[in-house]
């Protein structure tokens, strides 16, 4: 796949999560951290059948929660004739599990898939600007590419009990198999 194509991916994902964001806030005034992680990749997954359909693409499985090497069950996959597109997602966590979800995408990519990684960050709006993106390009021993022109964010609805104002920063990347050291 190009990196076009993985751009438009990436584009994808944003849209879910704005449109889950306000549907969420309509329904029962929540925003999109009150949706579980799986059911976000589950509407990634089904909003990408739906754009490859309306493109006449047909040739493309669906995949949720494939384990496709021993580090663990993969999110999203998404198989094209001859290429897979392994996705991880991470909304909400610490820093070592937004770095344990990459290291486990970035070591179960083979030769023949291309692997984006993309973040869901939560951010209160008193603790900005958040590092998180920094750390995880920092700490990354693959080549990485960003695949949004921008960090995408917005407001959303706080989480649990927190009345904090808070946003939604979405990042997304395409991580080579390659050791960039």
């Amino acid at each position: 796949m190009s990196i076009e194509q993985l751009r438009q991916l990436a584009e994808i994902f944003v849209n879910v999560a704005r449109e889950e964001d306000a549907l969420l806030s309509t329904l029962c005034n929540k925003g999109i951290f009150y949706m579980p992680e799986i059911a976000y990749a589950y509407a990634c997954g089904k909003a990408v059948i739906q754009r490859c359909r309306a493109l006449d693409y047909q040739e493309i499985i669906w995949r949720r929660e494939l384990q496709v090497s021993e580090a663990g069950p993969t999110d999203l996959v998404l198989e094209f004739p001859g290429r897979r597109v392994l996705v991880e997602f991470k909304m909400v966590g610490t820093m070592a599990k937004y770095l344990a979800d990459f290291r486990k995408l970035a070591n179960s990519a083979g030769p023949n898939d291309e692997a984006i990684f993309c973040v869901l960050l939560d951010e209160f709006t008193h603790k900005l600007p958040d590092q998180r993106i920094q750390i995880i390009e920092a700490e990354s021993s693959h080549r990485l590419e960003s695949l949004l022109d921008e960090t995408p964010h917005f407001s959303t609805h706080p989480s649990r009990n927190n009345k904090s104002a808070m946003s939604c920063s979405i990042a997304a990347w395409s991580v080579s198999g390659e050791a960039r050291y």
